[in-house]
């Protein structure tokens, strides 16, 4: 079977590579992040499950998005509707596509009639870092957060300045182009980028008939600007901006002699303050926009189809280092909602208000998180969700950490009052999912190697199905209840040159009523990259097996995908990279009736200056 050879393969090279690494030196673990506890902590102190995604794993990897970068993690099933462009979902640790609650900057951007965000639409040469936190985070930022959160930043005010300009082609026509900057002027840092994404694509579908059997084509251009200004007193005002533009061409089954395609930008705005007060206090406040407008169009018929979201914000947050071995966090999340349409709902708008306190203590050996949070909905009410989390640190190099977590997810725009009218199929009686979240890990940041265990349990109730009512209508109702339970291993580590970083996943998620397993959930999941690193050039290979996954009582098989990727310093600041994806041309389905990508190559050159 390949999934033993591929475990045995991975076990096998995980020793190979412990074995002799006495001078090796494992630092991923002292990346620093602040999604996990809305303060910084390092990797290692954090009591969660957290992976960082830098810079240089993105130029390393040469991803072509941020759903290939998901895709090497561990506890994540990303399944591509499609080609590039496509629609992508998202399942955490089994929860469902919009249970994983995303940020860019620390906004939210999803559709609010949708309840998902396109994610796969942020383009990887806008980032400088992405931080992925594993688990329910609700009592720290509300509504979505039951699988996890994702956090992108196009900013990373401790990175080395950097000019740098990006030209990639490879197959489906596939053209790429960026341009970034980012450096200081005085107190003033500034980072700033601009690219665009042409590729003719894939066929979406598996259905030929019509015009469906053409290739559906993806255009895209995406800008992000950040400044801060550092004053004297060390406060600090903050300005940021991203923009994704993109056309996307798709199948219509429903009638094939139509060339529809989707018009859609995404915007984000931000203007912040950092103000530390006191020795001991200080406060962050930002003022947000986030805007989704998606339009639908058919190049062989009139008329259009369209849903503008936009989202307004103000965050306050407060930290009070009340004693040397207490943190106290707490302040007001608001935000409003309002949707334009070519379809009238019934309600266009809500706000939410929120408040949120969290302390976070260090005594001895013992490390201890309690939050909690209460959000103010005007269209379902309140929802109040807590978390405890503690953590043992038997040395400064192992950590054992519990936790309890309460999410929930609230109903859509589209949930409750879409469309309006007599036969509306929303229903504003319909409740937020809600979950309980048990998870215990244990760490270990060695000299060597660093490397983390998971297991964790997660219950859903209250989950949003479609279901007649007594009028035979169907609309959203809360009928469905999911229990899912699962364990995840990771491991990194360096040999003299040689890179080793692997991970192995297990879930089961459950429909709790029915006992089936939820749909297009892989059981098993094993990633292993292997590379070598010296004197200008990088090269490695990235193996990434997915199990079998259920689709309402049938089985999709399992797969085996192998990426072998280079980066070659030709000249001083002059860098080739070359990609060859699904190297063995393996022929797999991630979502029925729909298409994936054949073997693929590309080529790039960046110019740091």
């Amino acid at each position: 079977m390949i999934s033993k050879s591929f475990l045995s393969f991975s076990i096998s090279a995980a020793v190979a590579m412990t074995a002799f690494s006495s001078t090796t030196q494992a630092q991923r673990l002292e990346e620093t992040l602040i999604t996990a506890t809305l303060t910084e902590v390092t990797e290692h102190e954090a009591l969660a499950s957290v992976d960082v995604i830098t810079e240089a794993d993105m130029r390393r990897l040469q991803v072509i998005d941020i759903a290939e970068s998901l895709n090497l993690l561990a506890g994540t099933d990303v399944v591509r509707s499609g080609g590039i462009g496509a629609p992508v979902a998202l399942y955490t640790r089994g929860t469902n596509s919009g249970h994983t609650l995303m940020l860019i900057n620390g906004q939210r951007f999803s559709s609010a009639t949708l309840g998902t965000a396109s994610f796969q639409l942020i383009d990887p040469a806008q980032l400088a870092r992405s931080e992925f936190v594993r688990g329910s985070r609700s009592s720290q930022y509300g509504s979505d957060a039951i699988g996890g959160v994702m956090q992108m930043f196009t900013y990373d005010e401790k990175a080395s300045p950097r000019n740098a300009v990006m030209l990639e082609a490879g197959s489906d026509e596939l053209l790429r182009a960026s341009l970034n900057s980012r450096g200081q002027v005085g107190q003033l840092h500034y980072s700033a980028g601009l690219s665009s994404i042409h590729s003719d694509g894939i066929d979406h579908t598996t259905d030929t008939s019509g015009t469906n059997g053409d290739t559906d084509g993806f255009e895209s251009l995406s800008g992000s600007l950040f400044t801060g200004y550092h004053f004297n007193s060390g406060a600090r005002l903050d300005l940021s901006y991203v923009y994704n533009g993109s056309t996307a061409d798709y199948d219509n089954t429903f009638t094939p002699g139509s060339l529809p395609y989707r018009e859609q930008a995404i915007q984000a705005l931000q203007v912040g303050a950092h103000v530390p007060v006191t020795e001991h206090y200080q406060y962050r406040i930002d003022f947000g926009r986030s805007m989704d407008e998606s339009t639908e169009l058919d190049a062989a018929f009139p008329g259009k189809t369209y849903f503008d979201t936009t989202r307004d914000s103000i965050y306050w947050q407060n930290d009070w280092q009340a004693t040397e071995w207490l943190l106290a966090t707490g302040g007001i999340d608001f935000y409003d909602e309002r949707v334009e349409a070519s379809t009238d709902y019934a309600e266009d708008s809500r706000d939410n208000f929120a408040v949120f306190a969290q302390a976070q203590s260090e005594t001895g050996p013992v490390d201890l998180l309690v939050g909690v949070r209460n959000d103010d909905n005007s269209s379902y009410g309140n929802k109040t969700t807590a978390n405890v989390s503690a953590g043992y640190n038997f040395t400064q190099t192992y950590k054992l950490f519990a936790s309890f977590a309460q999410g929930f997810k609230a109903p859509t725009l589209n949930d409750l009052y879409w469309p309006a009218g007599p036969y509306s199929a929303g229903n504003p009686d319909v409740k937020p999912e809600e979950s309980d979240n048990l998870e215990l890990g244990f760490k270990a940041d060695q000299s060597f190697i660093a490397w983390q265990l998971n297991v964790y349990q997660n219950t859903v109730d209250n989950l949003i199905d479609w279901a007649p009512g007594e009028d035979s209508v169907w609309r959203p109702t809360n009928v469905a209840k999911a229990k899912i339970k699962g364990a995840e291993a990771s491991a990194s580590a360096q040999v003299y040159s040689f890179v080793f970083e692997g991970s192995a996943s297990y879930n089961k998620a459950v429909d709790d009523e029915t006992d089936q397993l939820l749909p297009l959930r892989a059981q098993h999941k094993y990633v292993v990259r292997i590379g070598q690193e010296f004197d200008g050039i990088n090269y490695g290979v990235v193996a990434t097996y997915n199990g079998k996954r259920d689709l309402y009582g049938d089985t999709l098989d399992n797969y085996i995908l192998y990426d072998l990727y280079a980066n070659v310093e030709l000249a001083d600041a002059l860098v080739l990279g070359i990609k060859i994806n699904n190297a063995t041309d393996e022929d797999y389905v991630l979502n029925p009736g729909y298409n994936t990508e054949d073997r693929s190559f590309k080529a790039n050159l960046t110019y740091t200056f």
